[in-house]
C-alpha cells in the first residue's frame, strides 16, 4: 500500500446545528449524540452519527463539552460513507461504522481525559473531497434520569483556509528525513543512520511532481506527489539515454516507463524506473496502475 505525502461560530437551536465562520476563518463544529440512545428498550452499546465533512480545511481542536461521566469514550472518525442512513445505528462492530471503507481516525476521548488543542498554526487537514464526520459513543446504561436527556458532545475548531504559516506534520519514520515531523513524534529508532543518509541523498534530487494519467487516489489534482525526478548531477555521458527517459518519460508509448516506484529499502519514491536505476537503486515495487474503459 502507498501512502502519498504531500494531512465553528455555532448556533444551538433545539438540537440543530448552525456552523458560522467569523472573519478570521474559524468556526466551531459540534458534534452531538442523545444519552437517550443507551438506555430503554431500543438501547444500543455503541451509538454513530454522522455529520457533514467539508474539503479542505483544518481541525485545530477537539475538546469535550460539559460533565462527561456519562460516556466511557467518544471517537471522532472519517468515512466516505457513513454504514447507516439512519440519524443514530449500532456500531459495536468495527465494520458497522463506514460503508466498504475503514474508518480513518482523528481522535479518541476516554473518561476524565481532556481535549486537545494543536500547536498554533498547525492544524489536521480534511482532505480534498467532502466527507463526513463519524461521531461514535460508547454509553452508559445506568445513567441518571436527568442525564437522559442530555447528549455526548464534542466541540472541533476548525479553520477554513491554511493560511501563511499552516502546516501539516506527519509522525511516520520518513518525518525526520523529509523535515515534517510532528512536535510530539516518536523518536524512531529503527531508522538507522544509514538509511537516513540513502534518504537524505536521494531527496536533495526530489521535487513535486504533477499527477499525470487520471486520477490517483488520495490525491488532488491540483496537487502533486513529492519524488525523486532527476539523476545525480554527475551522470556518465554514455548513459545520457537512460537520463533522458528519466527526465522525459511522456514519450513512452508503455505504462512501465512512467509508472512511479517506490526503493524498498528507504521507502522514497522516484519518478518511474529509470530515475530509480539513475540513482544506483536495486529493489523496487513499481505503484499500481489501473485502466478503466
Amino acid at each position: 500500500m502507498l501512502t502519498y505525502r504531500a494531512i465553528l461560530t455555532v448556533s444551538m437551536v433545539c438540537g440543530a446545528v448552525i456552523d458560522r465562520a467569523d472573519d478570521t476563518g474559524v468556526y466551531y463544529k459540534h458534534l452531538t449524540l442523545p444519552l437517550s440512545t443507551f438506555v430503554g428498550e431500543n438501547k444500543v452499546e455503541y451509538g454513530c452519527e454522522a455529520f457533514p465533512l467539508k474539503a479542505d480545511e483544518y481541525i485545530a481542536e477537539y475538546l469535550p463539552i460539559g460533565e462527561r461521566d456519562d460516556v466511557h469514550h467518544i471517537t471522532v472518525g472519517m468515512c466516505d460513507e457513513p454504514y447507516s442512513d439512519a440519524a443514530i445505528w449500532e456500531c459495536v462492530d468495527p465494520n458497522h461504522v463506514c460503508k466498504n471503507t475503514k474508518r480513518v481516525f482523528l481522535y479518541s476521548w476516554t473518561n476524565g481525559a481532556p481535549g486537545w488543542t494543536l500547536p498554533k498554526d498547525t492544524g489536521i487537514y480534511t482532505g480534498d473531497r467532502a466527507r463526513h464526520f463519524i461521531l461514535q459513543v460508547h454509553g452508559r446504561d445506568d445513567i441518571s434520569d436527568e442525564c437522559v436527556a442530555e447528549f455526548a458532545h464534542m466541540r472541533l475548531k476548525i479553520r477554513t483556509n491554511s493560511g501563511k504559516t499552516m502546516m501539516f506534520c506527519l509522525c511516520d519514520s520518513l518525518c525526520e528525513s523529509y523535515d515534517d515531523c510532528c512536535y510530539n513524534a516518536k523518536n524512531f529508532t529503527k531508522t538507522s543512520l544509514k538509511q537516513a543518509k540513502e534518504q537524505l541523498t536521494f531527496l536533495e534530487k526530489a521535487s513535486c511532481e504533477a499527477v499525470k494519467y487520471g486520477q490517483m487516489d488520495g490525491v488532488n489534482k491540483k496537487k502533486g506527489i513529492f519524488m525523486v525526478s532527476s539523476p545525480p548531477k554527475i551522470y556518465p555521458s554514455t548513459k545520457l539515454d537512460l537520463k533522458q527517459k528519466c527526465e522525459n518519460n511522456m514519450t513512452s508509448d508503455d505504462p512501465n516507463d512512467f509508472v512511479p516506484v517506490t526503493e524498498l529499502f528507504t521507502g522514497v519514491a522516484f519518478k518511474n524506473r529509470h530515475c530509480a536505476v539513475c540513482n544506483h537503486v536495486q529493489d523496487w515495487v513499481s505503484w499500481m496502475l489501473e485502466t478503466h474503459c
